[in-house]
């Protein structure tokens, strides 16, 4: 989705990706703080009827732990 022109498709693998990506992150055990000193990578997606959003902290080793998520029906 960088490309002008790029086609955009977001099928129901996507949609079930997402879903369980989104799952996953909500019964974590836990939400970590954030530490402003590394990178966040922030992950939103919309539909017709919703907002997602997913906000991770980018550890020394490349691994993201958890720091927020946000579902809003629109």
């Amino acid at each position: 989705m960088i490309k002008k022109d790029a086609i955009y498709k977001w099928d129901k693998m996507e949609k079930d990706a997402f879903a369980h990506i989104r799952q996953a992150i909500a019964e974590a055990p836990t939400l970590y703080n954030p530490k402003f000193n590394k990178d966040f990578m922030l992950y939103t997606i919309t539909y017709d009827t919703s907002l997602n959003v997913i906000v991770t902290r980018k550890e020394d080793q490349d691994n993201e732990q958890p720091i927020s998520f946000m579902s809003v029906g629109l």
